[in-house]
């Protein structure tokens, strides 16, 4: 996207501190939420609450986040209620009262200190009022990035990135010392079609393609 000009996108699906991580690390401007289907139950919904409640506002400023219900068909009326019930009637005042969610979550119900006293909603606040609860299950730890299949794919893009045509596939295996995972990797890149094989042993961006990528496999040419 970054090739092609693009500064700033919208994203409401899955993996998202994933995305929020790309986010912050490249500088762009994005519309983040946590996708969730009626099948999850409530945790669905509360998780995509949670997604956008704690980055909203982060990476400086730039991502911007909002509840994410899938799809009409496979989120179900009550779960829509209840997420339109989040937001006044009218327009306008619903475009305000979503600027004032997101600097309430950044600025007052963070999830590492929230400040109660400063909150006006506090009175109506479920978690104050029983306590101020702390979640069952262990507390969420930041996704690793170093040695996993993310990594290896952007060292990947890295390389494809700064060619200027078709890069062979031995350049590609200096990447990574691992080749299970390369090749695991770069096959995801491939599936994705983010990568092609113009030729057999050759990879390069799909936006390099002259015209629309042929369809060939990861396995094709490779010994």
């Amino acid at each position: 996207m970054i090739r092609a000009g693009v500064t700033c996108f919208a994203d409401h699906y899955f993996a998202m501190d994933a995305v929020a991580e790309v986010v912050a690390a490249s500088g762009m401007r994005a519309l983040l939420g946590e996708a969730y289907f009626s099948s999850q139950g409530s945790q669905g919904r509360e998780k995509s609450l949670e997604f956008a409640l704690r980055h909203r506002g982060t990476a400086g400023g730039r991502i911007t986040t909002a509840l994410a219900p899938h799809a009409p068909y496979t989120v179900n009326d009550a779960d829509l209620a209840a997420t339109a019930e989040l937001l006044p009637t009218e327009p306008a005042t619903a475009a305000v009262a979503s600027a004032a969610f997101m600097e309430l979550g950044a600025l007052i119900c963070t999830a590492r200190a929230p400040r109660c006293q400063q909150c006006p909603l506090a009175r109506q606040c479920a978690w104050h009022a029983t306590g101020q609860p702390l979640p069952p299950g262990p507390s969420r730890r930041p996704q690793r990035y170093a040695g996993t299949d993310r990594q290896v794919r952007g060292k990947l893009l890295a390389v494809l990135r700064e060619a200027t045509g078709p890069v062979p596939a031995s350049r590609l295996e200096r990447v990574w010392h691992d080749t299970v995972q390369r090749d695991r990797a770069l096959a995801s890149l491939v599936a994705d079609g983010l990568v092609w094989q113009p030729a057999p042993k050759q990879y390069a961006l799909a936006g390099d393609a002259p015209g629309e990528a042929p369809s060939v496999g990861i396995g094709s040419g490779r010994s």
